[in-house]
């Protein structure tokens, strides 16, 4: 059941008395109703919250939906070609709003040993997060590891956040980041093993398969796999008041020559860093912003207002393309192939080149990068070399983890080699 929150209230409106009687006197005279408007906050019915209605029109300011934008999100963002399934997964996805600071989340545990109560069943509420000791990241990964060890798991070398179990005809992996764990492998009854062990330890929650994973949303079919923003993407352009602006075409004026002296100085740029720090996580998924945001993000320490409309530009660039994000093939081959580039001299405040790169294997996209060069680069030849350098470290990176790849795929699963 829902309140009818949007309709109007109807209430006698009492006038003031024209002569000296008692009010007691007039406590019988009806007065005609005078229609007025709620004061009451409006907001959406509740049956609608499932639906992305309620977010494609919010603005920074208000949440009540804006119906009259001339450029709605709904012109860039549709779930039509979706299948009814994973269309309810978006949607959920959508209207679940995660706090955003610690002051909005309610955090509870245990009473420590040692710690004497008034009665049985008490917990404590932190006021502060365990994040902010510095040790506590530290030790919680040293008991995860040392849980995993235990289990038969050995940490790979070359990325100590990935755990790997190997047996004769089985394989298992976990990729961990902080407290969050992505399990995979061909032995179903090894990850459901280890997960009843975790769970033991450290109470985890399954959420099944992987569909969604700091931020990034995870989507199959038949012709391979799509990650992407999309939610990420409209948070962010809602917390910024961009859902209803004119979008672009290009996050970048390429020919703009952006220095410290450009615009007049922020006397506050807590804006421009939270923008750019958000702008930076969307680049996993969007190297089309990468350039872009390596350029805003030289000006953290003295950011003006050109460098802040320049970072709005990337919103509304973002703003015509929401759910663009990375593909890889299931029919990609296994051929590396690699692209580099440099602008000579870009940053007009050292002259430094700028050297971007990109890695494909088969025609899925795996590897990007656009950084500014460490020295000053004589000569546009000179500038080139420097970033053939820099792809080719990446390159030989990107071989040799092919090649335990590859050699993974040969002992476990034969049958998907060609």
């Amino acid at each position: 059941m829902h309140s009818p929150i949007f309709s109007h209230t109807i209430a006698p409106i009492t006038t003031p008395h024209t002569n000296n009687a008692p009010a007691s006197q007039h406590s019988d005279i009806t007065h005609d109703c005078i229609t007025r408007k709620s004061e009451r906050v409006k907001k959406p019915p509740a049956y609608l919250k499932d639906y992305h209605c309620m977010t494609t029109h919010t603005s920074h300011s208000s949440n009540v939906a804006n119906s009259n934008s001339l450029y709605p999100i709904s012109q860039h963002l549709s779930y039509d070609k979706l299948t009814p399934k994973y269309k309810s997964l978006s949607l959920a996805i959508t209207s679940n709003q995660e706090p955003s600071t610690y002051e909005e989340a309610e955090v509870y545990m245990k009473i420590p040993p040692g710690l004497a109560v008034s009665q049985p069943g008490l917990v404590c509420k932190l006021q502060k997060s365990l994040y902010g000791f510095k040790q506590a990241s530290r030790q919680w990964n040293i008991k995860l590891t040392q849980t995993l060890v235990d289990a038969g798991y050995k940490q790979f070398f070359y990325d100590h956040s990935l755990f790997i179990k190997k047996q004769s005809k089985s394989f298992t992996a976990i990729l961990v980041y902080v407290d969050d764990l992505v399990l995979t492998g061909n032995e179903i009854g090894e990850i459901n093993s280890i997960k009843q062990d975790l769970d033991d330890k450290f109470k985890i929650k399954d959420l099944g398969d992987l569909k969604y994973f700091l931020g990034m949303e995870v989507a199959r079919s038949n012709s391979g796999i799509h990650i992407y923003q999309r939610k990420y993407t409209m948070d962010l352009l809602r917390d910024f008041g961009y859902l209803d602006c004119k979008p672009l075409s290009t996050p970048f004026d390429y020919s703009q020559k952006l220095s410290k002296e450009s615009g007049t100085i922020l006397t506050d740029n807590t804006v421009y860093r939270q923008l750019i720090g958000r702008l930076l996580y969307l680049t996993n998924t969007r190297p089309d912003i990468s350039y872009a945001v390596g350029r805003l993000s030289q000006f953290l320490n003295c950011a003006t207002t050109s460098h802040l409309q320049t970072a709005f530009c990337v919103l509304r660039y973002l703003k015509g393309r929401p759910a663009t994000g990375l593909f890889f093939s299931s029919t990609s081959n296994m051929h590396l192939t690699g692209f580099a580039d440099a602008d000579w001299a870009t940053c007009a405040d050292t002259r430094r080149s700028v050297s971007g790169y990109c890695f494909m294997l088969g025609n899925s996209l795996i590897s990007w990068k656009s950084k500014k060069q460490t020295t000053v680069a004589k000569s546009s030849a000179e500038a080139e070399y420097r970033s053939l350098a820099v792809a080719t470290c990446e390159a030989s990176w990107l071989s040799f983890f092919k090649t335990v790849i590859h050699d993974m795929r040969k002992q476990f699963f034969p049958s998907s080699l060609e």
